[in-house]
């Protein structure tokens, strides 16, 4: 006598396993809905592409727009302000790749009244190495002529700030702009187009 069979057993399903399934179906379609309205609520903001100093005018090379989040805590400038910003100067260092926060840039003109500003065009050997940014206090040294003997006692210096530097390398100077008194800057300037300059930072305990 041939066995009989068993009969197909008819799967099971398992409560868990479904439960788990759809909790996973609405994840997918709550992760989906965040994304899109995050990705609908971006507003075009204002982000350096260069790292302007402190000072120096920004220009439209250094500033791009980007979409982002709005987040309040970063004051961001909106992209629609890009003609605004450009040709102002900045209050405060603004790191390249970093978002532009408001109010760290002015319309202030420079110089400030009664001061004047001045052009100097320095070699490697005639400044510091250290960087010189906008807003350093420096000394401005008046130096003998090429192959003169050094003057006796201390040379004369005029104290300035530093506004902007520039490389120039077509000459391989460094163009220091600095602001000073208004009635010192004749006679710098004069001592500045013989050449017979030179700049110093010092200690700023000892300021």
């Amino acid at each position: 006598m041939t066995p009989s069979l068993p009969a197909p057993v008819r799967g099971q399903r398992r409560p868990l396993l479904i439960g788990l399934g759809i909790a996973l179906v609405g994840l997918g379609a709550l992760l989906a809905a965040w994304l899109a309205t995050s990705l609908g609520a971006t507003q075009p903001v204002l982000a350096l592409v260069n790292t302007v100093h402190r000072g120096s005018l920004i220009t439209s090379q250094d500033l791009t727009i980007v979409n982002l989040n709005p987040d309040p805590q970063l004051a961001e400038v909106p992209g629609s302000e890009l003609g605004s910003v450009v040709g102002q100067r900045a209050l405060v260092d603004l790191p390249a790749g970093s978002i532009l926060p408001n109010d760290t840039y002015s319309d202030v003109p420079l110089p400030a009244s009664g001061d004047s500003l001045v052009g100097l065009a320095l070699s490697p050997s005639r400044m510091p190495l250290q960087p010189l940014t906008a807003g350093t206090p420096v000394r401005v040294v008046l130096t003998p002529r090429d192959g003169d003997e050094p003057t006796r006692g201390a040379p004369s210096s005029t104290l300035a700030t530093v506004v902007s530097t520039s490389y120039d390398a077509d000459t391989a100077q460094t163009v220091v702009e600095v602001s000073l008194p208004a009635q010192e800057a004749p006679a710098l300037a004069a001592a500045a187009a013989t050449g017979r300059i030179a700049i110093v930072v010092d200690s700023e305990v000892d300021r």
